[in-house]
């Protein structure tokens, strides 16, 4: 990503709606698929950002080991700030450095699509084979490639994604698929239409380029943040969106104890 997007996620990402929500969503998940969790389980944050995702994890975990690793220094030193004690270090999903023998989870969120999934797939790979029988995988990645904007130039997007995919991805990386669903299904139209003008004239430069990452109005903020937590619930109680602009992705290890 560009530099200056580091700067704006560190700043909004604790009270943001879209943040907000995909931890909430992290929250369920574990929830939902983790009942045969051991109770101080090992995690890895798989391109930790800027921190609030593996604060989340040390929160909810009483983990025996709690890693996070980036490839930019600005992010690791972002999440070392807000998670003291934690084993985040420089690394790339590409080929990735894993200073732990095993994880009981492992979370990628809004990683992947940088380097794309043919050129992650051997670092994801060595990943998922260090997940424990019984694992979990979790997944965040933007949806579509027809949604495509000046956003995806600011943060390097190299592709976006189906449901199909990611539900092939996982089961190549030798996971069952638990759950894959889209996200933001409800404020999709939103989505698109904040998009529009720059998906039909393109910037070309990537240096100059913005995402669409700002801290809305608290009301905008509030409102969004609701609808959120209602689509969540329904994930949670098995639902799959048919539309949105992340896909959202459980991936389990077997043989699931």
């Amino acid at each position: 990503m560009n530099p200056r997007e580091y700067e704006i996620m560190a700043a909004v990402e604790e009270e943001h709606w879209w943040y907000q929500s995909l931890r909430q969503s992290l929250t369920n998940s574990l929830t939902r698929f983790g009942r045969a969790l051991p109770t101080a389980p090992s995690i890895l944050d798989a391109g930790c950002g800027t921190g609030a995702n593996l604060r989340l994890l040390r929160d909810r975990f009483n983990a025996t080991y709690l890693g996070g690793f980036d490839n930019s220094p600005q992010a690791v030193e972002y999440s070392s700030m807000k998670v003291s004690g934690a084993d985040i270090y420089l690394s790339d999903i590409c080929t990735p450095e894993l200073h732990h023998s095993v994880y009981d989870v492992v979370i990628s969120c809004d990683v992947l699509y940088i380097p794309g999934l043919n050129a992650a797939s051997p670092g994801m790979r060595c990943i998922a084979e260090r997940l424990r029988p019984g694992g979990l995988m979790l997944l965040n990645l933007p949806a579509y490639n027809w949604l495509r904007s000046d956003h995806d130039l600011a943060i390097h997007t190299r592709e976006r994604f189906v449901k199909s995919q990611i539900r092939d991805f996982l089961v190549s990386l030798g996971l069952i698929p638990r759950q894959v669903t889209y996200r933001l299904c409800p404020l999709f139209p939103l989505v698109v239409a904040s998009r529009l003008p720059s998906m039909l004239r393109p910037s070309h430069d990537a240096a100059t380029a913005t995402s669409a990452l700002k801290m809305p109005s608290r009301l905008a903020n509030s409102l969004f943040r609701s609808i959120m937590e209602v689509e969540n619930r329904l994930i949670l109680a098995g639902l799959s969106m048919p539309f949105g602009s992340s896909v959202f992705a459980v991936g389990q290890k077997g043989p699931v104890q």
